[in-house]
C-alpha cells in the first residue's frame, strides 16, 4: 500500500513539473540573454563585462540602469538589449513605437538616445571617482535580439543599432573566435595606458549594481533581494547572514525521494553563504559557513522593472548574489 502511494505520489509530481515547464515562461530569459551579449563581444575582442549596473545620477533621476558594459584597451561599450518583437518605427518625438502581432502600439524611450544619456551620468559618475575618460571613450550599441523584431529602415540606419541578423553574424564568429568582417569592429589602437586602465576596472567593479538572482533552470534575473520566508527555525538560521556580511549564497540540492514529492520534512537544501572579503587578489580563500534548511523555504525577491515582488523556493534557486 505505501508502494503504491509512493509511486501514485511521484507520477503526479513528475506531472506537475512537466507541465509548469512547459506552461511558464523562461522566467529570467531576459537576464541571459543580455549576459550572453557582453560574452559574444568579449570573446571577439577580449576586455571585462560588467553588467546590471545601478549609476546614481546626480540630476534627481535616482539610478541609471545599464544593461551590459564591455571594457577593452580601446573603447567602452554600452549594450543595450532590446527583447521588442513585431514592427518597430520611430514616433514622435523620437520615441519608440512597437506594434505587437495583437495590433497593439506600444511606446518605448529611443534606446540610442536614452543610451548617450547614461553615458552621460556615467561619464559624471566616473570623474566623481577620479577617472577622466578620453573624448568618444565611450560607444554605444542598441541590440535587438528577438528574431520577431522588424525594425524600420529609418532605425535599422543609425550606426548604433544592431539588427538581429547582425546579431546572428556577431554571435557565429564569436562561437569560431573570428573577427574577420565584422562591421563593428574595434580599433587596435591603445588609448588608456596599464594604470588608467585598471583604475577604471576597479571603478566599474565597485559601481552599484543590483542583485543577481540565478535559476536552477537557467534563467538569471537582476533586482533586489527582500527576505526569506518560511519554517521559523530556517528563517532564523538564515538570520545571522546579514547583506553586510554577505557577497553570495549558493544553493546545493541535495536529492532525495520526498524532497521530489515535495514532501519538504528534512532539511534537504544546503545554503552556502560566502562572506565578504574586501582583500583583494585571487589567491585568496573565501570565508563560507553552511546552513541547512528546507527546499520549501521562500526566497522573496523584486526583479528590476517589475511592480511587485516575487517568490522563489530555494528548490528552484542557484545562486544568489548581492550588492554591497
Amino acid at each position: 500500500m505505501w508502494f503504491d502511494l509512493v509511486i501514485f505520489m511521484a507520477v503526479v509530481r513528475a506531472i506537475q513539473l512537466l507541465f509548469r515547464r512547459r506552461t511558464s515562461p523562461q522566467l529570467g530569459s531576459d537576464g541571459l540573454l543580455k549576459l550572453n551579449v557582453g560574452r559574444s563581444f568579449r570573446a571577439l575582442y577580449g576586455g571585462n563585462i560588467y553588467q546590471a549596473l545601478r549609476i546614481p545620477d546626480t540630476g534627481g533621476r535616482g539610478h541609471q540602469l545599464l544593461d551590459v558594459l564591455l571594457l577593452t584597451e580601446q573603447e567602452l561599450y554600452i549594450f543595450s538589449v532590446q527583447g521588442l518583437s513585431g514592427t518597430v518605427r520611430t514616433g514622435r518625438g523620437g520615441v519608440w513605437l512597437e506594434t505587437d502581432s495583437n495590433g497593439n502600439e506600444i511606446e518605448h524611450p529611443n534606446a540610442v538616445t536614452e543610451l548617450k544619456d547614461k553615458a552621460a551620468v556615467l561619464t559624471q559618475y566616473m570623474a566623481r571617482r577620479g577617472v577622466m575618460l578620453p573624448k568618444d571613450f565611450i560607444k554605444f550599441k542598441v541590440v535587438f535580439v528577438n528574431e520577431m523584431a522588424r525594425p524600420e529602415q529609418d532605425i535599422l540606419l543609425v550606426p548604433e543599432v544592431l539588427s538581429y541578423d547582425r546579431w546572428q553574424d556577431i554571435q557565429k564568429k564569436a562561437s569560431s573566435s573570428s573577427i574577420l568582417g565584422i562591421e563593428t569592429a574595434i580599433s587596435t589602437a591603445r588609448i588608456l595606458s596599464t594604470s588608467p586602465l585598471n583604475h577604471l576596472h576597479y571603478v566599474l567593479s565597485t559601481a552599484p549594481t543590483w542583485d543577481r538572482l540565478e535559476l536552477r533552470e537557467g534563467g538569471i534575473l537582476f533586482g533586489e533581494f527582500l527576505r526569506f520566508k518560511g519554517p521559523m527555525q530556517d528563517v532564523e538560521a538564515l538570520a545571522v547572514a546579514k547583506r553586510s556580511k554577505i557577497s553570495h549564497y549558493e544553493a546545493i540540492h541535495k536529492w532525495s525521494v520526498w524532497a521530489f514529492l515535495g514532501v519538504h520534512t528534512v532539511a534537504d537544501v544546503k545554503v552556502v553563504c560566502y562572506l565578504r572579503d574586501h582583500r583583494q587578489g585571487s589567491s585568496v580563500q573565501p570565508t563560507k559557513v553552511d546552513i541547512e534548511v528546507r527546499g520549501n523555504l521562500e526566497l522573496i525577491f523584486q526583479a528590476e522593472g517589475t511592480g511587485k515582488p516575487r517568490a522563489f523556493e530555494l528548490r528552484d534557486v542557484a545562486l544568489l548574489t548581492l550588492h554591497a
